[in-house]
């Protein structure tokens, strides 16, 4: 009996385990962009972050476009499902259409927490400025260590400096050191 009741109690477990859906997102669909939304220029619908970190973020974003001219969108999921994160943040990037059609100098920023990922999309026109090489060191370097003790927001915003510098004109350290070979811009944070 003991074993029956064992078996019952794993097994509703599994199923109640497996039928939430609220901490997931599969479709780019059930993403609002969130400048129609709220004006804002982060997308934070599984409340991984706090009020705090989205102000912060949307401020230096702002600030990168009005003094750029990138335009910067920020993503935050527990999880996508199945999908392939950079699949994902393409398909969304172009959905929402982040930056300037013409210059086509937008950037996507997904950081999907239950599969640990961290992917860059650009745009052609920014890709000129900022390489997949760069934003794999600005990801390895400035952000992962904050996103490996849950501070999801101070990592963003860690990069958001960094990506700000490169677009004043400064890349450096980063080109000394970045290798454009064999960089898939997405990339694990454990």
């Amino acid at each position: 009996m003991k074993q029956i009741l064992f078996i019952f109690l794993l097994l509703f477990t599994f199923i109640g385990v497996s039928q939430q859906s609220d901490f997931s997102v599969d479709d780019i669909n059930n993403i609002p962009n969130p400048k129609e939304k709220n004006n804002s220029w982060v997308s934070n619908i599984d409340n991984l972050l706090t009020f705090s970190d989205v102000q912060n973020l949307d401020s230096k974003i702002d600030e990168i476009n009005n003094e750029t001219g990138y335009e910067i969108a920020i993503v935050v999921l527990n999880s996508i499902n199945n999908n392939v994160a950079y699949d994902f943040g393409l398909n969304l990037f172009n959905k929402w259409g982040v930056g300037n059609k013409e210059s086509n100098n937008g950037l996507l920023i997904l950081l999907v927490i239950d599969t640990r990922n961290l992917t860059f999309i650009s745009g052609s026109g920014t890709e000129m400025v900022l390489s997949d090489a760069m934003t794999h060191q600005i990801g390895e370097t400035k952000m992962k260590a904050d996103f490996r003790n849950q501070n999801y927001g101070l990592g963003l915003l860690n990069g958001l400096n960094d990506i700000e510098s490169v677009f004043k004109g400064n890349p450096a350290p980063y080109i000394a050191n970045a290798q454009e070979s064999h960089i898939y811009n997405s990339q694990p944070f454990y």
